[in-house]
Formats: C-alpha cells, sequence, structure tokens
C-alpha cells in the first residue's frame, strides 16, 4: 500500500495531515457554485467534494471538473489507496464504491445490506482490508476486490461516530436514540465483543491518543476511556450555558486538541495541564478542524477562516467571510479550500496573499 501521509489518520480518528497548509493572511483564488455534502480533500493534486448525487474531482488550480461520478444520494468523503478512491453512500444509499481515481470509473461496488443501512462515515483502510459501518453491522471488505471477508452484527443502530482501530480492537458507537449512545468494543480477530458501555450524550469523534480513547459528551465533558477495561474518567472542560451543538477532537506532538462551542482548547496529556486556550467573542461555532505541518485550519459558522498554531495558540491569521461552514477544509500546496454547509453554494479556494 503507497503511503497515507496525506490521508488523515481516519483509524485513529484523527484529522492530521502531513502536507503544507497556508502560513500567511489569504487571497481568494477561485469560486464555483457548489453545494458540498462532504469535506473538501486534496490528494495527490486533485481536489475531491460531493454534492447530492454526484462526486466530484476538481483541479485544485481552477476549480474545474475533471470527471464526475453519479449516485443514488450524498457520499462521504473518501479515502485512498494506491490507484483506487473509495466512499460511501451515505443518504439514500446503501453501497461502498471503488473507483479509479485518475478516471472516475467504478471498479468495484459492495452492498451494505437494506436501504435503512447507509454509511455515515468515512471507511477506513488497514492491512489491506476495508472497514466500516452500517446499520447494525460492522463490515470488513477487500480493498482490492470489494469482496466481503467478514462482519459483525453490532445489534443497535450505529450512530453518526466514526469507529477506530487499536491493537487489533475495533470500537464502534451505536445510538438507537438521543442520549441513549453506546460504545462497543469488538476483537477483530476472533470477532468477539470484549466489552460494551453507555456512553449517554457522546457528541464529538472518537479518537485514539497515548493509549486512551477520547470523546467528548453534551455536557461539555472530556471522556477518558480505558481500552482494556471500558472505564471512562470525566472532566469538566468549559462552562456552558446550553448544551453543546459541535465537538471534535484532534491529537498532534502530545497534545489533545479539543473544539466545543466557540472554544479550542490544547491539553498536554504527558503533563495534564492545559497547554493553552483559545476563542473568539462571536456565537459562530467552529467547524471541523484539520491539522496539517503543527497548524490548526478550520473555517466557522459566519466569522471567516481561521489558523491557528498547534503548539501555543496563537492566532497566525483570519479571513474575514460569511460563508457557514461545519466541514472540514481541504489543504494541499499552501492553498485551503472551504465549502458551506448550510445550504450555501459556495466552494472557494484561496492561496497566500
Amino acid at each position: 500500500m503507497e503511503s497515507t501521509q496525506k490521508q488523515f489518520d481516519l483509524a485513529n480518528g484523527n484529522y492530521i495531515l502531513d502536507i503544507q497548509g497556508p502560513e500567511k493572511r489569504l487571497k481568494e483564488l477561485w469560486k464555483r457554485n457548489f453545494e458540498a455534502q462532504s469535506d473538501p480533500v486534496v490528494y495527490e493534486g486533485v481536489l475531491y467534494c460531493s454534492e447530492d448525487h454526484t462526486f466530484y474531482a476538481i483541479d485544485p488550480d481552477t476549480g474545474n471538473t475533471i470527471w464526475e461520478f453519479k449516485t443514488p444520494g450524498r457520499t462521504t468523503s473518501p479515502v485512498f489507496y494506491n490507484d483506487l478512491l473509495i466512499f460511501g453512500g451515505n443518504y439514500i444509499d446503501n453501497h461502498v464504491y471503488a473507483l479509479n481515481k485518475n478516471s472516475g470509473q467504478e471498479i468495484w461496488k459492495y452492498k451494505t445490506g437494506p436501504s435503512t443501512a447507509p454509511v455515515k462515515r468515512t471507511p477506513i483502510v488497514q492491512d489491506d482490508l476495508l472497514y466500516l459501518t452500517a446499520g447494525k453491522t460492522i463490515h470488513c471488505i477487500s480493498v482490492l476486490t470489494g469482496k466481503k471477508q467478514w462482519t459483525f452484527g453490532l445489534k443497535k443502530k450505529s450512530g453518526n461516530t466514526n469507529m477506530v482501530i487499536a491493537s487489533g480492537k475495533i470500537y464502534a458507537v451505536t445510538q438507537e436514540a438521543s442520549g441513549k449512545e453506546e460504545l462497543q468494543c469488538i476483537d477483530s480477530q476472533k470477532k468477539e465483543l470484549v466489552w460494551k458501555i453507555k456512553t449517554p450524550d457522546l457528541w464529538s469523534n472518537l479518537i485514539c491518543a497515548e493509549g486512551y480513547l477520547f470523546y467528548l459528551n453534551t455536557n461539555a465533558e472530556l471522556c477518558e476511556v480505558n481500552l482494556v477495561t471500558g472505564a471512562v474518567v470525566k472532566s469538566k472542560i468549559a462552562d456552558l450555558t446550553i448544551r453543546i451543538t459541535n465537538g471534535s477532537l484532534n491529537y498532534n506532538n502530545g497534545i489533545l486538541i479539543i473544539t466545543v462551542a466557540n472554544y479550542i482548547l490544547g491539553l498536554n496529556l504527558t503533563t495534564n495541564p492545559w497547554s493553552w486556550q483559545w476563542n473568539f467573542k462571536t456565537k459562530a461555532d467552529i467547524g471541523r478542524p484539520v491539522i496539517a505541518q503543527d497548524k490548526i485550519y478550520f473555517a466557522t459558522m459566519g466569522d471567516g477562516i481561521y489558523a491557528l498554531d498547534a503548539n501555543s495558540g496563537q492566532e497566525l491569521f483570519h479571513k474575514v467571510s460569511d460563508v457557514r461552514s461545519g466541514l472540514a477544509c481541504g489543504i494541499d500546496n499552501s492553498k485551503i479550500f472551504v465549502a458551506g454547509s448550510m445550504s450555501e453554494k459556495e466552494l472557494t479556494a484561496y492561496g497566500e496573499s
């Protein structure tokens, strides 16, 4: 398998890239009418993003379409394996698609089950296998052929939360209803349930770092899960007057980077003190941050685009924009790509001014 340095660290739940992003003030390079339904992702010089019913490969220098692929509904963001580009149908669809990333030609398609089994989160590639949750099932598929290797029944519906894979164990969240979330640990070799715990009001992504599993809940608590036993330790990280409606975790150089409401905080997992805190005074929530070479990039729900130093929390730049986006930004070659996520038909590329 080719290097995954230019892909997110999805097995650990981490949105981190070994890519150079912009370091100073931004200027607009191009803009196109585009109602994004997935995070814009750049891989090997091509920008990938989807709208309803169509997945696109886009020239990042011009914004022009290179190829497009029709789907029944919406899709996840893609993951890559050699010349394959793989994504799941996550709305009015119950398939995983593998395309040739250069031409958009379909190589294989895998059905995840009934129409109630969409793929809500980007699949994970590990050791020539593809892992994903759909409906009440974990699927393990051959990346090359799209053939099922095995499945595991979760007995309850998988939620919108990502799963992670660590030391031969799969950690997956089910969500029968809001406030009734559960976290399951599955042995991927024995195909057996190791433990299951209740995780009510789990809100953020799962992330594996320094031998523990972390998530946020709607009470703005950071929850630390023992990977072996499932024991949970909770700590309050912010005093908020309302339940949070956004939250995400990243990990970089020993620092757990916590996003909640309009705060971003850095927690040193080795020495435990808070490393830094950043927040802006508007009420606009922060979108899904991406880390690229020690810099944090994120759009907001109406206050523009920011970059912070991941080690100190120092603000590097702010680009004013009215576009509301909770999506992760695409990063590549000192450029940043931002897509509106609130019915705003806009996909914009920025470079250093």
